[in-house]
């Protein structure tokens, strides 16, 4: 099983290991100076600003930009993409049912829009793992490693991943600066959000490891 990346493999012990440490409660205090340290930081003129990532960030919002980038180019790869997506939404939302993490107190709630999209204003029951942080990773995982769908220059490519990596920056740290997430929660949605990016992938990875064993094959005929 070589084309299983690394990735996946290291991703999913990390997220094993965070999970622990979370039902453990090993994070409780460096998770709550992470989160003073975070807000003290970031000054309140921005809360309305970063409050926007909140509904980029939504269910709504992520998976028609999903569809978008994907389903004109290869709609077999969109449908693939798409369930694995639902999968780890259905993860997050049992884990965030039965893992006992207390989000933070609403003292540090500093979300500054009157506006929230439905799904927004679901509340499973616990913190753990970020919707937001899972979904904003898993869409720009996908939409890095399939720009080739897309006829782009190289140096575009390399802008749009600097723009996308610059979006998690800020998407990721909203999540605590506007207290709607410890960053054990952040790390959390990172993890399943690499793993179930990687998970999507893995028949273009198959594909491409068994080109790459025919090639070679051939050559030492």
């Amino acid at each position: 099983m070589r084309f299983i990346s690394n990735r996946l493999l290291v991703g999913s012990i990390f997220f094993l290991l965070v999970t622990l440490g979370v039902v453990f409660h090993l994070f409780t205090r460096i998770d709550l100076v992470l989160l003073t340290w975070i807000q003290g930081i970031t000054p309140s003129l921005f809360d309305r600003v970063l409050s926007l990532f909140s509904l980029v960030g939504s269910f709504e919002v992520l998976s028609l930009f999903l569809f978008v980038f994907l389903f004109p180019k290869d709609k077999r790869l969109f449908f693939r993409v798409f369930a694995v997506y639902l999968i780890g939404l259905g993860l997050e939302i049992v884990m965030k049912y039965y893992l006992v993490h207390i989000g933070p107190p609403r003292i540090f709630y500093r979300y500054d829009l009157p506006f929230l999209f439905p799904t927004s204003s679901v509340h499973p029951g616990y913190s753990f793992p970020s919707g937001h942080s899972y979904r904003s990773v898993f869409v720009a995982y996908i939409i890095l490693s399939n720009l080739h769908l897309y006829q782009i220059a190289k140096k575009n490519i390399a802008r749009i991943s600097v723009a996308v990596q610059l979006f998690l920056v800020f998407m990721l740290g909203s999540r605590v600066s506007l207290g709607e997430h410890w960053p054990s929660d952040v790390v959390g949605g990172v993890l399943l959000g690499v793993m179930a990016a990687e998970v999507s992938l893995l028949p273009e990875k198959y594909l491409s490891f068994g080109g790459q064993q025919k090639r070679k094959s051939k050559k030492d005929q």
